[in-house]
């Protein structure tokens, strides 16, 4: 029977059924964000199947037979949960499998509702990002067997998501609580393995605090307030982390429609913001976008960010730690450059 588990539930399920380790771990991963992040913890130890591919919007996807059949002969399935992928619940059940399957955006450090992003110009203090770390000493990976904290979480909590933002990879600590929740179901379910996805999971840690905090000097450096306009509110978690304002015409879901009112608005908004950069996402056409820049006078940067979705291989997005830093590469030079 298929089990789906909260993060704190996934060593109960492995010590009760437990299986043999794996020379190639079946993994399906939703999107190629997740996926990427899967491949970064598992390696060569694991063979993984993303579902949603590069540039290519997950939100509106359609799964195909394909899909069902990889989902059927997986050993876990990772999907980033909180109401993202709406068509996965019946994927996973339509297909029979009897794979583990595991939400990794659950019992998040920074967690974000979709009404907490009207407060996303008031972040006073956030070059100082000593507030999230409690969560951010990944420094000592000799550790990983302590997870008292996920532990005493109760695992149904989230059910519901109380109305939490999806597009919680945005923020660093978010994708690395990600990368733990996936190096804690690919040792169960591989445990000869454990300690690469230990050694996996402990490089990636390092790499995205280093790339995180290599932009918090920049970020604390400009003159005067950034604002970020994209098409849809993808980006939540990434200004809570690094104190920019992001604003956008659409919600939560890249499927949804802005009204006149929505736009005017924020047309209005933009014009007393002296510092505001205007990006196109990938998985998004730039109507709205054009629109905002043609009533504001404000330049639409040449540089497109990544939300939802990698880049293609030949891109400057193609993994998780590129998205991230190409991203904040993009927003300050041309914040900077305002």
């Amino acid at each position: 029977m298929t089990k789906l588990l909260s993060s704190s539930a996934i060593a109960l399920a492995f010590v009760a059924s437990p299986n043999a380790a794996l020379a190639d771990l079946k993994v399906v991963a939703s999107f190629s964000i997740l996926g990427d992040i899967v491949e970064h913890i598992g390696g060569d130890s694991v063979a993984v199947t993303t579902l949603v591919g590069a540039d290519q919007d997950a939100h509106i996807y359609i799964p195909n037979v394909s899909d069902a059949r990889s989902v059927a002969r997986a050993d876990v399935v990772f999907l980033n949960g909180l109401g993202f992928e709406t068509w996965a619940d019946d994927l996973v059940a339509g297909s029979g499998t009897s794979a583990t399957v595991v939400s990794v955006a659950e019992d998040l450090p920074l967690e974000l509702h979709g009404d907490d992003h009207d407060d996303h110009d008031d972040h006073d203090d956030h070059e100082d990002h000593d507030d999230h770390d409690d969560h951010d000493d990944h420094d000592d990976h000799d550790d990983h067997d302590d997870h008292e904290d996920h532990q005493e979480m109760d695992p149904h909590a989230h059910h519901d998501h109380g109305g939490l933002d999806p597009h919680a990879w945005g923020a660093m600590i978010n994708a690395i609580a990600y990368a733990d929740t996936i190096r804690a179901a690919l040792s169960f379910a591989d445990p000869e393995n454990s300690e690469k996805y230990d050694e996996n999971y402990g490089a990636f840690a390092s790499a995205g605090l280093a790339l995180r905090d290599g932009f918090a000097e920049r970020i604390s450096a400009l003159s005067a307030p950034g604002t970020v306009v994209t098409s849809h509110d993808a980006f939540g978690y990434m200004a809570e982390e690094t104190g920019i304002t992001f604003l956008a015409p659409l919600g939560l879901n890249s499927a949804s429609a802005a009204s006149a009112s929505q736009v005017r608005d924020l047309i209005e908004q933009l014009h007393g913001l002296p510092n505001a950069a205007l990006f196109v996402e990938n998985i998004t056409n730039s109507a709205l976008i054009d629109q905002i820049s043609a009533e504001t006078g404000a330049v639409v940067s040449t540089e497109l960010l990544y939300s939802d979705a990698l880049s293609g291989s030949e891109g400057p997005a193609s993994t998780y730690l590129e998205w991230y830093g190409h991203n904040l590469e993009s927003i300050l030079s041309s914040l900077e450059g305002n």
